[in-house]
């Protein structure tokens, strides 16, 4: 399950707006879909040009969320 994202920055309201939230929303809903009850989840930042900052502040939020998340395949794309 895949979101894709075109931002390029950020603050931490976004994160917990776009990504958090639509994780949690992931979450619930592989339950509900045969056969992805363990799928993996994953962000895809698509545009290139990430602001550093953002990069940063989304590479330790995802780190944090596996953490939260223990067992999940959460994963991080971001395109250079």
């Amino acid at each position: 399950m895949w979101e894709l994202k075109t931002a390029i920055y950020g603050e931490i309201k976004w994160l917990d707006k776009h990504v958090n939230k639509k994780l949690a929303n992931y979450l619930k809903c592989r339950q509900l879909l045969p056969g992805y009850e363990n799928a993996p989840i994953g962000f895809r930042f698509t545009k290139s040009g990430v602001d550093t900052r953002f990069r940063v502040a989304l590479e330790e939020g995802f780190e944090q969320l596996g953490k939260d998340h223990s067992g999940l395949d959460l994963r991080l794309e971001i395109t250079d």
